[in-house]
């Protein structure tokens, strides 16, 4: 089935839709809704108050999943981070994000997704553009919209920060419209929650500020699910130099911002109250592309459509509970 992913064709990214059906399919048969509680943004319980159908959520998240995926193999095709024009990044996204029942769910992690990939594509614009005004303040804006569902994102204004730092000279002026971008999310935010008459600083205390102590309490399958993911990191970051080899500048500078972008999302884990699979999800962006190149070096066919099928099978073993 990889071999079909390998050519970017336009039927071929078509046939990404039923891929992400297909290992899905237990969250559209027996769907799990994501229930809204106090740790969430006001936005967010407002959106799934509206989208309360568990089975309304699996088609959305679905959906959602797909057009990521697209984006993605938008983004590595256009940016050559990959050394053929393919469609296994997004492939892989798929099976990342499907790798657990957790992750099946609509949650406003995977919203956020969503707009990290906008982040992602607007930072990799900048790379020796002379006029990049419209695209750093669009960085700041787009993260601010992500902490809007996860609230913890707005640390991620660090990455813009170092986005322009690492592809182009930073200045004074390009900083400014970075923050710029956010504060004029947060300005409109809690302008509504004025207006509403609802507590402003409710929404503030949201963000977390010091590392939480809730990884100490994982036992049994979900401290299996969570070192999955370190291992997956790790494997990533060992092979940071076979990722760079034969690159050219613009496309290493990319690599390292993926990079960043991988050690701030391990970081923020640590950061929730609740460490869950989903929670999680960020990593996937930039190791759908890392695996990509990892996949692509596998000559054999033969084990590349292994690997992939032993991924097939840990998805559908933890969806259908069969361990």
């Amino acid at each position: 089935m990889v071999s079909i992913f390998k050519n970017n064709l336009f039927i071929n990214s078509l046939l990404l839709l039923p891929y992400v059906t297909i290992l899905r399919i237990k969250s559209l048969l027996d769907p799990v809704g994501y229930i809204a509680g106090e740790g969430d943004t006001i936005l967010v319980r407002e959106l799934f108050d509206w989208i309360s159908s568990p089975f309304a959520q699996s088609m959305i998240a679905v959906l959602v999943v797909y057009l990521q995926a697209v984006y993605i193999n938008r983004l590595v095709i256009k940016n050559a981070l990959v050394q053929q024009n393919t469609l296994i990044p997004g492939l892989i996204y798929i099976v990342l994000t499907s790798l657990f029942p957790e992750c099946t769910v609509l949650s406003p992690m995977l919203i956020a997704n969503s707009l990290i990939l906008v982040v992602i594509g607007q930072a990799f614009k900048i790379y020796k553009s002379p006029r990049v005004a419209d695209n750093v303040f669009n960085i700041g804006f787009w993260t601010g919209i992500s902490a809007l569902f996860v609230p913890n994102f707005i640390y991620l204004l660090l990455i813009g920060v170092l986005s322009i730092f690492i592809l182009k000279s930073a200045k004074g002026k390009e900083l400014f419209q970075l923050f710029s971008g956010a504060f004029t999310v947060f300005v409109l935010y809690f302008g509504i929650m004025y207006l509403i008459d609802y507590p402003i600083l409710d929404q503030v205390s949201l963000v977390d500020a010091s590392p939480k102590l809730s990884i100490i309490s994982i036992r049994g399958l979900e401290l299996y699910k969570f070192l999955s993911f370190v291992g997956m990191t790790f494997f990533a970051v060992f092979h940071y130099n076979t990722y760079a080899l034969k690159k050219s500048i613009q496309a290493k500078k990319k690599i390292d911002i993926l990079f960043w972008i991988l050690f701030s999302s391990a970081v923020l884990i640590f950061l929730f109250q609740e460490i869950t699979a989903f929670n999680a999800l960020l990593v996937c962006i930039p190791l759908s592309i890392f695996y990509t190149m990892n996949l692509i070096r596998l000559k054999s066919p033969l084990l590349q459509e292994l690997v992939h099928v032993i991924f097939l099978a840990v998805i559908f073993i933890f969806s259908f509970g069969l361990i």
